[in-house]
């Protein structure tokens, strides 16, 4: 039993037609609004990567323009100090945040420390690096690794990637 309605010129309108024309409308609008979602989402991913590669091309830049030697490794009088000698070259105008500096015997190995300072271009400093984060059975380091770093804007530490060099030493 279908319940008609009276229009303006008398024509008799369906509510199950009304109802259908109706429905057809809504699916219409869901669907349109799913594939703006999924443009939206898409779009996020790909921001994201596009960001993450451009901010990894300008850091292994400016690691590739470094220059860092170490020039001298001098045990103190006190176990586990070093008197560390760095340089930089004239390669680039990027201050160099920071160096890590892991320290090496013929047994085991300490835990990054610190350099200490920032090296501009063409800087030769000195600091008095303490090792005694590692075992205390042997002081008697033989070999440093290095690696600078750089601080991103955000504040974290970005270690030069595939930037680790060696100085070796006689006791």
């Amino acid at each position: 039993m279908k319940r008609e309605l009276t229009g303006k010129r008398g024509h008799g309108l369906s509510l199950m037609k009304d109802r259908k024309g109706l429905s057809e409308i809504v699916a219409t609008l869901i669907i349109i609004l799913l594939v703006i979602i999924a443009i939206g989402i898409i779009w996020t991913v790909v921001r994201n990567v596009i960001t993450g590669g451009t901010e990894q091309i300008a850091l292994s830049t400016k690691c590739n323009a470094v220059d860092i030697t170490a020039e001298s490794v001098v045990p103190q009088g006190v176990e586990g100090e070093y008197n560390v000698r760095l340089g930089r070259g004239s390669d680039s105008e990027e201050t160099v945040e920071g160096v890590k500096i892991t320290f090496y015997n013929n047994e085991t190995n300490s835990l990054p420390v610190e350099f200490g300072t920032t090296l501009d271009p063409l800087d030769h400093k000195t600091q008095v690096v303490n090792a005694t984060l590692w075992p205390e059975s042997n002081w008697n380091a033989t070999k440093i690794t290095y690696t600078a770093y750089f601080i991103s804007d955000s504040g974290e530490v970005q270690l030069c990637p595939g930037w680790t060099r060696t100085y070796e030493w006689t006791n």
